[in-house]
This record gives C-alpha cells, structure tokens and sequence, in this order.
C-alpha cells in the first residue's frame, strides 16, 4: 500500500475534483422520488435497479 505525503499535486487536485463531481450526481435524499426499474421478484422481495447506484434497493414484500 503506498502512503502519499503530497496531497497537492496537480494529479491529486483532479483525482478530488472528479470525486466531487461524481458525488454531487445523485443526491438522494428521504422523501424524493426518483426512477428505477424491477430487477428482480421473489417470494419475500423485490430488488430495484436505480441508476448511478453502487447496490441495488431491497425493499421487503410483507
């Protein structure tokens, strides 16, 4: 694992200006809608597909 001690590289400066970017894409918060699709149905759960995402919703049938 290699340890930076220079955070103020030009390289470092665009690695964090292209994080912030892709961060500030999606933000979802409790109550706002957004638009998914059904990926999947089972007997207890339906799993959604939500794009930009880095896992998919479970939400619980019962």
């Amino acid at each position: 694992m290699e340890i930076y001690k220079e955070l103020e590289t030009p390289a470092s400066k665009e690695f964090v200006k292209l994080l912030n970017s892709q961060l500030s894409k999606n933000k979802i918060e409790e109550g706002k809608i957004v638009d998914g699709k059904i990926a999947k149905i089972t007997d207890k759960f339906i799993f959604l597909f939500i794009e930009g995402l880095k896992s998919e919703p479970v939400l619980d049938i019962n």
